[in-house]
């Protein structure tokens, strides 16, 4: 059967595929996902779910289907035309794929330049869950019209918590993503700077900005860096805190991949601190995949969430409120204002 005819009616259409040049190549399903098609981990979750949690597991499902097609029915596609239909065929791809793996007399997976998928997420996400090799059709020339990233389905409206389940299933099929933490001592426009410099030599795979008090700051910074002894001092801990602390009182959690030897990833971490000028205070970023699952299951799990994050009550929120500002006022504000007194009353020795 001719390339052409294996793929997507819609999808050729779209880039003119018909008239374009590829060249074929089978790869293990898994060497496709990639933070770029944040969906495909949205039908992992389902396929690894759909057994033990079926109503959770199609929530996530369904949502991010709603993203993609709000009327139900998928372009192209007779035999999908209501949600329902999109889990019955996808339910019935899954068993085929488990049992007779992925055909290459019917299906080809095209991608684009890069190597990005511009169709068929549902057959990589069960061709990766079983660990098969799919056919693919790379066409060199052509540049995919829409980057189905993490943030294409929370502007079009997935639920933020949806999109926290799925980053976290991000993590379980790539090895290779890492977390900066920019503190809330650099500015939100500093913020912006580190996200360009990271996107630079990465795949920005989520973001997720966090508003945060004193307190909250101090027990994440406590469990983060727990493998070190000076945790053990709770005036220590508050301290590494408070140097972290500044006025956009709000953590950016960058999660990245990248292929990156560990040592160019920690070089990199000292250059940003150098241009913040703050340097350890400025930003953390994880050293494996081990630690990212750790801070991800801090800030995207409600449950672990709720062991360091105050903001969880009203009454608690208002009660650190009032002790994070008496706080900065022994600790920082006071300080400064006797160090300003201090300069002043040099100054205005050196003029007598």
């Amino acid at each position: 059967m001719e390339i052409i005819a294996k793929l997507q009616t819609h999808t050729v259409n779209i880039y003119g595929l018909a008239q374009k040049e590829y060249s074929l190549e089978t790869v293990a399903a898994k060497s496709l996902l990639t933070g770029l098609k944040f969906d495909v981990f949205a039908k992992l979750y389902y396929i690894a779910h759909r057994q033990e949690d079926p109503q959770g597991a199609l929530k996530v499902y369904l949502e991010h289907i709603k993203v993609f097609n709000p009327d139900g029915k998928e372009p192209g596609r007779d035999d999908k035309t209501s949600l329902e239909d999109f889990v019955k065929a996808f339910d019935s791809l899954i068993e085929d794929m488990k049992e007779n793996g992925f055909d290459s007399q019917k299906s080809v997976i095209p991608l684009d330049g890069d190597g990005v998928s511009l169709d068929g997420s549902h057959r990589i996400a069960a061709a990766a869950f079983f660990d098969q090799k799919v056919q693919t059709a790379r066409f060199k020339d052509v540049v995919r019209k829409c980057e189905f990233n993490y943030n294409y389905f929370l502007a079009r409206g997935l639920h933020r918590s949806t999109a926290d389940t799925i980053m976290q299933e991000m993590l379980r099929w790539k090895d290779n993503v890492y977390v900066a933490c920019l503190w809330p001592k650099i500015s939100n426009k500093e913020k912006e700077t580190a996200l360009k410099l990271i996107s630079g030599f990465s795949e920005i795979c989520y973001v997720k900005t966090e508003k945060i008090n004193l307190k909250s700051l101090s027990s994440f910074v406590g469990l983060i860096y727990k493998a070190q002894d000076w945790t053990k001092s709770k005036a220590a801990v508050m301290d590494k805190a408070t140097n972290c602390y500044g006025p956009s009182r709000t953590v950016e959690f960058v999660f990245f991949s990248t292929d990156l030897p560990l040592e160019d990833i920690l070089r990199k971490k000292e250059e940003f601190r150098n241009i913040f000028h703050d340097g350890k205070h400025s930003l953390h970023i994880t050293d494996n995949i081990a630690e990212t699952k750790e801070i991800a299951g801090l800030i995207l799990e409600p449950e672990q969430r709720k062991t360091w994050d105050t903001s969880f009550n009203a009454w608690g929120r208002f009660k650190n409120y009032l002790s994070e500002q008496a706080y900065l006022f022994r600790h920082v504000r006071w300080l400064n204002f006797k160090v300003f007194v201090a300069r002043q009353a040099g100054r205005l020795k050196k003029l007598r």
